[in-house]
């Protein structure tokens, strides 16, 4: 599960890719259906790559598989902010974009490339490595173990709250984390009280 977890992750991590190519293959003087068919199997192979992309985002998004901290206090607390990170990780999606899509042999070469990126990048866990996940909110920190930490909540939110955080491990090493949303209880208590009294 955690593998296929990685692999929906680093296809989720190139959907601004899959975008970028759509609009360079798109020939602005034939129909969508036309457009589909010029390049078919290149249509369908996108397509199915952001599908299983998505699921991956859904995961992260809608996993609430999430558990009180504990003892484990120095696993969840941030030192550094590493979401510049990304940034050069957006070097992969340049050499695609001044390719000739429509050449067979360079899109050889760039599904060549992209397995190779995906077994480095499943293989040493670099799941926080994704463009999607910075544009939905979240932030990449690192802590001083050198694990990494993926959160919605600034660093500051996070220290001030740690008595309340909870974390949920997707891959050696890399921890989603998030305040646990103690607000939720004490409004379904309060009408029970008033119902009380």
């Amino acid at each position: 599960m955690k593998k296929l977890l990685k692999i929906s992750l680093f296809l989720a991590s190139y959907f601004p890719l899959y975008l970028f190519m759509e609009v360079k293959l798109y020939n602005i003087e034939r129909t969508p259906q036309e457009n589909f068919c010029d390049n078919m199997i290149l249509n369908i192979v996108i397509v199915l790559f952001f599908i299983v992309g998505l699921i991956g985002i859904f995961i992260i998004e809608y996993n609430d598989n999430y558990i009180a901290i504990g003892d484990n206090l120095s696993k969840i607390t941030p030192v550094e902010n590493i979401s510049v990170e990304n940034l050069s990780y957006i070097m992969s999606y340049i050499i695609p974009l001044i390719s000739n899509l429509e050449s067979k042999r360079i899109l050889i070469i760039n599904l060549l490339l992209f397995i190779i990126i995906a077994i480095i990048y499943i293989k040493n866990n670099l799941v926080y490595l994704n463009i999607s996940l910075m544009v939905l909110g979240y932030s990449i920190y690192r802590n001083n173990s050198n694990e990494i930490l993926i959160s919605k909540n600034t660093i500051e939110d996070i220290l001030n709250n740690l008595a309340n955080i909870e974390y949920n491990t997707i891959s050696p090493k890399v921890h989603l984390i998030r305040i646990k949303k103690i607000n939720e209880n004490k409004n379904n208590q309060e009408p029970n009280e008033n119902m009380s009294k």
